[in-house]
């Protein structure tokens, strides 16, 4: 039974209507973000003409495939994280804290938000502490180009 629900679920969303951008390469992110607007307006319109026992499968089946799509976003913002602290050589908690959770539909490990919040700070820490190295070398140098412009333009009218 739920095998037979499963298959009429994926040939409901295969079935619908194609749409550009699942033919034209676009970010795994924009694709996800379609594919939500589509499934939402898919199954507002299957849930509105259903009979009450059809509505409340099709809701289950409506909250499944978001909760897919949302740990396959979880997903993509946990990889971006985990570049970005590689990039700078930030280490990233361990997976097997409670700092990651692994989704029930896709089974992709990600971040939790505070596992995720904790790495952007960390993250924020690093590129703050880069900056306040050389920014004051920027003024210095800013400095010298302005006066010696000034120096140049006195000596130019004197």
């Amino acid at each position: 039974m739920i095998d037979h629900a499963k298959d009429q679920r994926v040939l409901r969303l295969e079935s619908s209507s194609p749409y550009l951008w699942k033919k034209v390469p676009l970010p795994r992110a924009w694709q996800l973000h379609f594919e939500l607007q589509h499934i939402d307006k898919l199954y507002a319109s299957l849930v509105a003409n259903a009979v009450e026992l059809d509505r409340e499968r099709l809701d289950a089946e409506w909250a499944l495939e978001r909760l897919r799509i949302d740990e396959e976003q979880q997903g993509i913002v946990t990889e971006r994280l985990r570049r970005n602290a590689t990039r700078l050589l930030i280490p990233l908690p361990v997976i097997s804290s409670e700092n990651w959770e692994r989704g029930s539909q896709t089974g992709i490990w990600h971040l939790t938000s505070e596992g995720a919040a904790k790495v952007r700070r960390a993250l924020h820490e690093e590129r703050k502490r880069r900056q306040d190295i050389w920014l004051p070398w920027l003024a210095v140098v800013v400095g010298l180009i302005g006066a010696s412009i000034g120096l140049v333009v006195t000596l130019k009218e004197g």
